[in-house]
């Protein structure tokens, strides 16, 4: 009786098994491809409007106790205090991330051919303006940063990282490559807002 169990157990087991093969040749559904991305224009508007959601306007706290420590307020949400918990991104205004995802944004909306040239102009010039609000946060908050411009970094195992290597501007550096970047990209933004207030117009 017992051996028939047994031969029963392992029959749904490599049932189960060999159900499992589709599962794991499957594409995944939750990442895009470039092509995806930049093949449709209702997805190229999409990724910006994430960009936006991304940004902040500087420095922030997580818990309305620790404006006591600032002279100045700061942005304020709720949660835990430094002084529960090690903390190593409570002043991080320099999201590097975002600025390297920005610039392979920049990329594809230049290089794509579906949007025609006025909306194409129109992202790039939010595009850039979203990512100088980055740089003015960094210099706000941290002085002189490095400067990447339009570089995406690829960084390969065992490769030479001397080409990695970025060396600090100075604030005034950054303040110059901030108004570089809005004199070059004014006439590519709208005089007038969108129904979406909050998105870049040329004023």
């Amino acid at each position: 009786m017992k051996i028939k169990y047994i031969f029963i157990a392992l029959a749904l087991t490599l049932f189960t098994l060999s159900g499992c093969a589709d599962f794991l040749e499957r594409e995944p559904d939750t990442i895009l491809s470039d092509d995806q991305v930049f093949g449709d224009a209702v997805m190229i508007k999409s990724v910006l409007a994430n960009f936006y959601g991304r940004i902040t306007w500087g420095q922030h706290i997580d818990d309305s106790y620790s404006y006591t420590i600032l002279d100045e307020a700061a942005k304020c949400d709720s949660g835990p205090d430094t002084r529960q918990g090690f903390e190593d991104n409570r002043w991080r205004v320099y999201d590097y991330t975002l600025l390297r995802n920005l610039n392979q944004f920049l990329k594809g909306v230049r290089e794509t051919t579906v949007l025609d040239s006025k909306t194409q102009k129109q992202i790039e010039g939010e595009a850039r303006f979203i990512r100088a609000w980055v740089y003015f946060n960094m210099a706000r908050g941290m002085g002189g940063m490095p400067i990447v411009k339009d570089e995406i970094f690829e960084y390969k195992p065992g490769m030479d990282i001397t080409a990695l290597q970025y060396p600090r501007s100075t604030e005034a550096e950054i303040y110059d490559y901030i108004i570089s970047e809005c004199e070059a990209i004014k006439d590519f933004l709208p005089v007038d807002p969108s129904i979406n207030a909050a998105r870049a117009t040329k004023w």
